[in-house]
């Protein structure tokens, strides 16, 4: 997409909130996209007169600030319009980062998402807060949608940095509308031979028996599948609890491997609507789930080619995708992907349809980064519908 600078002024988000006077200006960076006419993504800083700076009034100004633009549509507007929106220049500790997301999303009626069936561990820090995937910190983390593959998945996506890694760790985004288009042009065949087949993906959790380890990926942890399960359990019952919360939330093609490993089996339908936006994108989380195998070949690590450890994409219907298209594929999500660099105290907001995230390498214990999700209700909630046209 053609990359020129929008003129878009953004200085009437500017005033007083809860007191003191707020300016708000638009940073511009190198890297920026643009996709469907807007900047993506979009980075407001928020500045404060050094005189009124205080950790009481960095808090206050925060969530009187979120609450105000949640309250008046502008968040949603600007959200479901760049994709992604980067908040800087007030840095604040977890807890009123907490208690922002829950003032903000309360304003437009939106509620905590619960994950269920992540692929490695996490630890709540708060009631809507966990802590991101630290297991792979040395290697990079590829672009994916959280739980783009389940039967539920959250509309909003929040990331806080609370302590900002010094080399590496730069968080990757690219925006899924631009990268069907980028599909459409360079692989068209793959778009209509996807629109009938389907694809196919899986996953697998062995499992681990004991205390948290957040390195080390189990069914059994409370935010893989093991919500229900007690300490008294046996494999057996842990194994049914583990398939019940599968069914409601994951998908319905599962197994059991002898070792008790856990696998799961989608068959998804990647070509999607914006229920908002009304733009076709591609919903898949492919470059994670290839990702993978991508640098397994590259690096010759046998482990990660071995398919216990996940079978590679495929078309749904078991016909084999060319590795030369996986390959481009792989390269297309690369090409337009945008790098932020944290500082402390920045809040990423990601529609989690439109953009994919991902994380390149960082210096264990360097970096501080938190995660809330947030979804429409039950009653309310617009799902992303099949593309049945390629447009």
């Amino acid at each position: 997409m053609a990359q020129t600078e929008t003129s878009e002024d953004y200085s009437h988000l500017s005033g007083v909130y809860g007191g003191i006077p707020v300016s708000v200006k638009k940073e511009s960076s190198e890297n920026v996209r643009i996709v469907h006419g807007k900047e993506f993504p979009l980075v407001l800083k928020l500045e404060i007169d050094e005189q009124e700076v205080t950790p009481s009034t960095k808090k206050i100004v925060l969530k009187s600030f979120m609450s105000e633009i949640a309250s008046r549509g502008i968040f949603l507007n600007l959200l479901r319009s760049h994709g992604a929106v980067i908040f800087r220049g007030i840095d604040v500790k977890i807890d009123d980062y907490s208690d922002t997301m829950k003032s903000l999303f309360q304003r437009i009626n939106y509620i905590p998402f619960e994950q269920i069936g992540l692929g490695n561990p996490r630890k709540a820090m708060t009631d809507v807060v966990m802590t991101v995937n630290a297991s792979t910190y040395e290697r990079r983390l590829y672009g994916h949608q959280e739980f783009s593959r389940y039967k539920r998945s959250p509309a909003v996506l929040s990331f806080f940095c609370q302590k900002s890694s010094n080399v590496g760790g730069e968080s990757t985004l690219s925006h899924a509308s631009e990268y069907y288009e980028r599909i459409k042009s360079v692989l068209p065949e793959f778009l209509k031979e996807t629109m009938s087949r389907g694809l196919y993906v899986s996953q697998c959790w062995p499992l681990k028996i004991g205390p948290f380890d957040p390195k080390a990926p189990s069914w059994s942890m409370k935010h893989s599948f093991g919500k229900y399960i007690d300490e008294s359990d046996s494999v057996e019952e842990m194994k049914r609890k583990a398939v019940a919360l599968c069914l409601e939330r994951a998908c319905d093609d599962y197994e059991f491997l002898p070792d008790n490993s856990f696998k799961i089996h989608h068959h998804i339908k990647p070509l999607r609507i914006h229920p908002y936006t009304k733009e076709p994108f591609f919903y898949s989380s492919f470059p994670v789930s290839y990702g993978k195998y991508y640098d397994a070949n590259r690096l010759g690590d046998s482990y990660q080619l071995n398919p216990v450890n996940g079978d590679g994409a495929r078309y749904d219907d078991g016909k084999d995708i060319p590795q030369e298209v996986l390959d481009t594929l792989m390269g297309l999500s690369l090409e337009i992907e945008y790098f932020h660099k944290f500082s402390d105290g920045d809040i990423v907001f990601l529609d989690n349809y439109q953009v994919y995230h991902g994380r390149m390498p960082f210096v264990e214990g360097e970096r501080e980064v938190f995660s809330s999700m947030w979804d429409e209700p039950p009653e309310q909630k617009k799902y992303p519908e099949l593309l049945k046209t390629l447009r």
